[in-house]
C-alpha cells in the first residue's frame, strides 16, 4: 500500500512539474490576439504595445514575445528598429532555450533588419539564414518574409546571381 501511495504521489510531482514546464513557453493570451491582428493595422497594435499592454505579470518568455512583436511592428509601420536592438539581443537569449522555433526565427529576422540598419550585411545574411533554417516549410509567411529580406541583402552586396535565386524561392 505504501509504495502505491509513494508511486501515485511521484504521478503527481510529475504531472504538475510537465504542466507547470509548459506554462512557461506558453505565449499570453493578449500576445496572441494582438499577433492575430497584426498584419490589419500595425500602426494601432504598435500603439497599444507600447501604451496600454502591460508586461509586469509577464514571464521571461513572455517578454521575449513582446518584445519580438514590439520590434514586428516598429518595422511594419516603418519605424528605426535601432532602439529595439538591445531587446532583441535579450529576447534571442531567452527565446534559444524556449524551444520555440517560430518566434525564435521571428526575432532573427527582426535581428537582421537590425544588422541591416547598422549596415552589416554579414550578420544580417547569417540571421536570415538562421531564421529561414528554422522555419517549417509551410509558413509560407515567415518563409517569403525570411527570403526577401536575405534578397534584399544579397542585391545591397551586388550578388545578382544569389539575389535572383533567393527571390525565386519565394515564388
Amino acid at each position: 500500500m505504501m509504495k502505491l501511495n509513494n508511486i501515485l504521489l511521484y504521478a503527481i510531482l510529475i504531472s504538475n512539474l510537465l504542466v507547470n514546464c509548459n506554462k512557461e513557453n506558453h505565449i499570453d493570451e493578449r500576445l496572441l490576439e494582438i499577433d492575430r491582428i497584426k498584419n490589419i493595422s500595425p500602426d494601432s497594435i504598435l500603439w497599444k504595445l507600447e501604451n496600454c499592454l502591460s508586461t509586469t505579470t509577464f514571464n521571461d518568455f513572455n517578454k521575449a514575445c513582446y518584445n519580438v512583436l514590439l520590434a514586428e511592428m516598429r518595422s511594419k509601420t516603418g519605424l528605426d528598429l535601432l532602439p529595439s536592438d538591445s531587446i532583441l539581443d535579450s529576447s534571442l537569449k531567452i527565446l534559444i532555450h524556449a524551444n520555440d522555433k517560430k518566434m525564435l526565427a521571428r526575432a532573427l529576422i527582426c535581428k537582421g533588419k537590425v544588422w541591416d540598419e547598422l549596415m552589416v550585411p554579414q550578420e544580417a545574411m547569417l540571421c536570415f539564414q538562421k531564421a529561414i533554417e528554422l522555419t517549417e516549410e509551410r509558413d509560407y509567411d515567415l518563409l517569403t518574409e525570411g527570403y526577401a529580406c536575405l534578397g534584399e541583402i544579397y542585391l545591397q552586396q551586388n550578388l545578382f546571381n544569389h539575389a535572383l535565386q533567393t527571390h525565386k524561392t519565394i515564388y
